[in-house]
């Protein structure tokens, strides 16, 4: 059931910066997608939360292991190598500092 008291900060495409510290924060993007629920917002990475489909509601706790290959299928890869080990090098930061991963 939707909460209306949360706010999304963009569902379908964020933007994540990882600080020089290992915080990482998540921005929202004009980009509010079909649903229009994301909100133009900043806010701390806490946790992490994949969601897949299925025929029945559930939820469980998952190991940073387990969530970091998840993580690596939903980001934007480039082709160039410099750039492709930037981008995932800003991953394991996320995962690592973010908190519990469900």
């Amino acid at each position: 059931m939707y909460n209306r008291d949360i706010q999304f900060c963009q569902p379908a495409c964020p933007c994540n910066k990882v600080c020089e510290h290992g915080a990482a924060t998540v921005y929202g993007t004009p980009w509010d997608g079909k649903h229009h629920l994301g909100h133009n917002i900043a806010a701390p990475v806490r946790a992490i939360c994949i969601l897949e489909k299925s025929k029945e509601d559930r939820i469980r706790a998952i190991t940073k292991t387990e969530a970091l290959p998840m993580m690596i299928r939903q980001t934007y890869c480039p082709a160039d190598p410099k750039a492709l080990a930037k981008t995932l090098s800003l991953l394991v930061p996320i995962g690592v500092r973010a908190g519990p991963a469900w």
